[in-house]
């Protein structure tokens, strides 16, 4: 019996990704992060949907290897959720239809949300939990939130940021600090745990949520009185850690023994994940994993199409 292989397709807001897996695991991964002009903090959508539309046959690179194609699996969504929509989502949407149509194989539609919980279970190891409940940290530059997950098509959220997301004050203090767009990575090389804290941050929430602007406005006001960039990003990266201690402590004793995943690009964060990773309770996705791509959808496919038990006819 020839293998069977899954596509997955992922089209968001700054990546184009495209990945192949088998029934056990993902066979390649091919991502292009959009160009952002610099100096700027993002794309409109019509910037987006052309470079995914123009990106894609490039990442496709060479023929499958042997082996039947059982499913397709995309990414249409940014959420779950009443209104959560994109028009990026669609390029991947259009090119995932039209391989199930070559192919005569179903589509599997899954939100962006659920392909990176996906990704970050099977990176982790503990693809079980598609099945079971469990936490989840969407940290990305559209999404700061903490979920509850009764396995992985019954997501609800627990707290949020309820005005930017972290990933949003990490690409802003990038561009004032004159950095390449997505920030995260040069950031990331800047940051030194030695350096004196400026200040310690103070949280506010409303209704619940965690508001982040007014560390933006901090950000801005530390630059204006020329504190160094070294101090500035270690002042960035507490807000970060203490942030998401803020938002997840009331939550750790109510759902005992419950594993928490971290995944969305800003898991990536050394600092993040040298601060909570050596617990066993947290999961951390390898960052190839974490950042934006289409493993996780591909992989979903492969979950549905086991519990729909398609046999192509």
């Amino acid at each position: 019996m020839m293998e069977r292989l899954f596509l997955g397709f992922d089209t968001s807001n700054y990546t184009t990704s495209l990945a192949l897996c088998s029934e056990n695991t993902v066979l390649w991964n091919r991502k292009q992060i959009l160009s952002v002009p610099e100096g700027h903090r993002g794309l409109r959508q019509q910037e987006a949907v052309f470079q995914h539309i123009q990106n894609l046959p490039k990442i496709s690179g060479t023929a499958l290897p042997s082996g039947q194609v059982a499913a397709v699996g995309v990414s249409v969504r940014p959420r779950n959720a009443e209104g959560s929509y994109m028009p990026c989502f669609t390029v991947g949407e259009s090119f995932a239809n039209v391989s199930a149509s070559f192919f005569n194989v179903p589509v599997f539609s899954f939100s962006h949300q659920q392909g990176h919980i996906a990704a970050g279970l099977f990176s982790s190891g503990r693809q079980d939990l598609l099945n079971q409940r469990f936490l989840a940290f969407h940290l990305s530059g559209g999404t700061t939130e903490l979920l509850l997950a009764d396995g992985i098509d019954h997501i609800s959220v627990l707290c949020a940021s309820d005005d930017i997301t972290f990933g949003q004050l990490i690409d802003r203090t990038g561009v004032l600090l004159e950095l390449p767009f997505p920030c995260g990575k040069a950031l990331d090389d800047i940051f030194s745990a030695d350096i004196p804290l400026i200040e310690k941050p103070h949280f506010s929430f409303h209704a619940g949520n965690l508001s982040l602007s007014g560390f933006e406005n901090k950000i801005r006001s530390f630059l204006e009185k020329g504190i160094s960039k070294d101090k500035i990003v270690r002042y960035l990266f507490s807000v970060l850690v203490s942030g998401v201690t803020e938002m997840v402590r009331p939550f750790l004793s109510d759902y005992p023994d419950v594993p928490l995943l971290f995944t969305g690009g800003v898991s990536s964060n050394r600092y993040l994940r040298r601060f909570f990773g050596d617990r066993k309770r947290f999961l951390f996705a390898e960052p190839a994993f974490s950042c934006d791509n289409a493993a996780g959808v591909a992989l979903l496919a492969v979950h549905e199409w086991r519990k729909e038990k398609w046999d192509g006819k």
